[in-house]
């Protein structure tokens, strides 16, 4: 999402979804080709496939468009695509906030020896209106691998102008920590790590009993040793 014109009065930012475009378009030139080279049913199957995928990309490809008119005090949102085309109309006081949400999707690839993940960062910007309705204006996304970390979010600072423009809050929702951020790209890296076989349980402690009570000692009876009697004396 861009910021197309801002002056005073009037802010105008759009999405047009360039990589769905490309994406189309490069997959209906790869299925003609295949069509026009091979001879063979299943090539032209193929090739096909690949043509209708494009061309569906294309049909369905949307870009939405919101501009903010301070002098009407209108917010107008049209999305347009080759097969739709719609238009919402708010009051500028209708709007409460922009809300900016992020989250953080990773995908293992298991195919070969070690396999493979790729952390991505989906980000998606919505105007939301007093009475609850949300307006879709961006969806993005970037790499989490390679030096891709250090980007912008996509679409954040445009929907801080926005907000910004309207005078109201901007909502950013996301990890609550980056500590879990990082967390979760290192686990990318990593792999998906398998549970211990064995889970370590705490020692259980003992009860500890208490001392016998001590066995009151008797006092020895004193020895009474008798002497022997004196001989008796002659008396003369």
């Amino acid at each position: 999402m861009k910021i197309v014109s801002e002056d005073a009065g009037e802010l105008v930012a759009s999405d047009r979804d360039v990589k769905g475009l490309i994406f189309g378009v490069v997959f209906v030139l790869i299925g003609v080709g295949i069509i026009a080279g091979v001879h063979q049913l299943v090539g032209v199957l193929i090739g096909a496939a690949l043509a209708l995928a494009g061309a569906a990309a294309v049909l369905f490809r949307k870009v939405r468009t919101l501009s903010v008119n301070k002098g009407t005090g209108q917010v107008t949102f049209t999305m347009k695509s080759l097969i739709k085309h719609a238009t919402k109309t708010f009051a500028v006081a209708d709007i409460a906030k922009v809300q900016f949400t992020e989250q953080y999707s990773t995908s293992f690839n298991t195919a070969g020896q070690g396999g493979g993940s790729s952390t991505s960062q989906l980000t998606k910007v919505l105007l939301v209106a007093k009475n609850g309705e949300e307006i879709d204006l961006a969806d993005g996304q970037r790499s989490m691998q390679s030096f891709g970390i250090f980007g912008k979010a996509p679409n954040q600072a445009t929907g801080q102008k926005v907000a910004d423009f309207l005078g109201v809050p901007f909502e950013q929702i996301g990890p609550p920590s980056i500590g879990q951020v990082t967390n979760s790209i290192v686990g990318a890296f990593k792999g998906p790590q398998q549970a211990p076989s064995v889970v370590p349980v705490a020692p259980v402690s003992l009860p500890t009993q208490p001392p016998p009570p001590a066995v009151p000692t008797t006092p020895a009876a004193p020895s009474t040793s008798q002497s022997p009697n004196p001989p008796d004396q002659e008396t003369h």
